[in-house]
């Protein structure tokens, strides 16, 4: 695949939830369309999303089209359903008035508590559940 019609998803690799999501799309990028950047990764994630701050890239997935489009939650989630063949079918369903709004809601809830699925390998959900700084 021609790399300049790869996608840039952006997400927190630090939280467990979120490397566990980033796993399950890669097993399902068969087309080989993203490729996943850390946002704690200042570097990396510099300039892909002009006027974001850190906090809001670790707030929600955003994901940059090779257009430059961006998209983030669960808007990022309905850009990305098309390139994965797996979710295919559901792609119609996410269009289906009044999804957006769930879907919106579903996700800003899931990603608010993100810090307390799963197991963290050191203190870092705890003090990000804290409001701490790691």
């Amino acid at each position: 695949m021609n790399r300049s019609n790869r996608h840039t998803v952006l997400y927190d690799a630090s939280c467990p939830l979120c490397g566990r999501s980033r796993r399950g799309i890669q097993r399902l990028d068969w087309l080989r369309r993203f490729r996943f950047v850390d946002a704690n990764d200042h570097e990396a994630a510099a300039g892909l999303v002009p006027g974001a701050t850190h906090d809001d890239l670790l707030e929600r997935m955003h994901l940059v089209r090779s257009d430059g489009t961006v998209f983030t939650g669960f808007e990022a989630f309905r850009a990305m359903a098309p390139s994965l063949p797996l979710a295919w079918p559901l792609v119609p369903l996410l269009w289906i008035p009044g999804v957006r709004w769930l879907g919106e809601r579903i996700y800003d809830r899931i990603a608010r508590n993100r810090y307390r699925f799963g197991s963290c390998p050191n203190d870092s959900c705890r003090a990000k559940r804290s409001g701490g700084v790691l």
